[in-house]
Order: C-alpha cells, then structure tokens, then sequence
C-alpha cells in the first residue's frame, strides 16, 4: 500500500513546473503576483538573515529583522484585505515549497541512500533552481 502511494507522488520536476506555471500565468498586481511576491521576497530575506547572523553582521542583521518583521505584518494584513491572496499565498508556501522539498528528499533518498550531506545538497540545490527560476519570473513581470 504504500508503494502506491508513493508512485502516484509528484516528481520534483512536476512540482516545480507547476510553481513556475502558477506564476508565468499571475498578471502583474493580481493576488497571485503578489502573494507570490511577497512570499519569495520573505524566503530571500530568511536566508539572508542566516547569512548575517553567521558572518556576525549584528546592525544588517537587526535590520533584515526589522525587514522580515514589516513583511509579516503586510502578509498577513493582505491575506485579510486580498480576496485571493489568502489562497495563493497557501498554495505557494504549502502545496509548492512543502511539496516540493517532500519530493526532493525522496529523490535524494533514492540517489544518495547512504549519504546524507549529498541528500541535503540535493535537496537545496532543487530547491534553489525552482525558487531562483521563480523569482526571476516576478522579477521580469516588475519591470
């Protein structure tokens, strides 16, 4: 039974086709776009917070939190004035990025059984292409 289940899974490619057709298809200014918008730019600064704090970049780091902060607070003000961005915010953060390391980490599992920073890397390195492809796209439609 649970051989089934994991046949009828989503590859990572799939997933991540999907994410880039979601946003390609978003106009510029719709719920969509900007719930996608805000959701990678909250990612970017995420990581960016790691960066510094590991680099022990205190004041950039304070400020990145100040920024992640704000971005919430717009998020989640949004998902309450947006008819629609409430789902699409959902969509991407849950059903693309949850989905998407899911079917990363079983992909890696499979190619690296026995190699858990490879498994990591992989998973990262997928990770990175969808997003990065990702934030090219909303970066395109800005102009």
């Amino acid at each position: 039974m649970k051989e089934q289940g994991k046949q009828g899974a989503e590859s990572v490619g799939q997933i991540g086709e999907k994410l880039i057709q979601f946003i390609e298809t978003a106009e510029f200014g719709s719920p969509e776009y900007q719930a996608t918008s805000d959701y990678l730019f909250l990612r970017q600064c995420e990581e960016s917070l790691k960066h510094e704090q590991q680099n022990g970049w205190e004041s950039q780091a304070r400020i990145t939190e100040q920024k992640i902060a704000l971005l919430q607070l717009s998020i989640y003000q949004n998902q309450s004035r947006i008819k629609g961005y409430d789902h699409a915010y959902s969509h991407v953060g849950i059903e693309f990025e949850h989905g998407l390391i899911d079917a990363a980490r079983r992909e890696a599992r499979e190619l690296f059984p026995n190699h858990p920073e490879h498994q990591n890397y992989h998973v990262g390195n997928l990770y990175e292409t969808f997003f990065d492809r990702a934030q090219d796209i909303i970066n395109t439609k800005r102009g």
